[in-house]
């Protein structure tokens, strides 16, 4: 996680991170699944969500 933000820092180190966020790690929330915090920041919500929330993103094979 790139946040330079503290408060959403603490909560990756402790395993929580935004849907986005796990895009960027090859994992993707799954689908319907609710989010363990809802947390305020900066005005909106951020839904932050588990490891076990998410799966790996399958794989392709480049087309030739």
């Amino acid at each position: 996680m790139t946040h330079i933000d503290s408060v959403l820092r603490t909560y990756a180190e402790s395993g929580f991170r935004s849907a986005e966020d796990w895009g960027s790690l090859g994992r993707d929330v799954t689908t319907g699944v609710k989010p363990r915090v809802d947390m305020p920041h900066r005005g909106t919500t951020v839904a932050l969500y588990s490891r076990d929330q998410t799966s790996m993103r399958a794989k392709t094979k480049p087309k030739r």
